[in-house]
């Protein structure tokens, strides 16, 4: 999987990971764009639609943003810290 430690600047361990593992990390955080934009979308779809009436529609699409959102700031922030991520996705 990893073949070797990288010693960077400032004593941090950084793996050095094949690129194959490097493009799968990158097709996920642009799938979890997609899912973010797509539920924003969505949330305005139910805003205009659900006017003057019940808005849990839209409060749930939000809440999934939301919710992906921080998924994907966790997985980033994993990322970085296993060596996936470097200077650029």
């Amino acid at each position: 999987m990893f073949k070797r430690a990288v010693y960077g600047t400032g004593g941090s361990v950084r793996l050095d990971c094949p690129e194959k593992e490097i493009a799968v990390m990158r097709i996920v955080v642009i799938l979890f764009l997609v899912a973010i934009v797509a539920s924003l979308a969505s949330a305005l779809v139910f805003l205009f639609r659900d006017q003057g009436h019940d808005r849990t529609r839209m409060v749930k699409a939000l809440a999934v943003r939301v919710g992906l959102s921080i998924m994907l700031f966790v997985l980033l922030a994993a990322g970085y810290y296993s060596g996936l991520i470097t200077d650029r996705l």
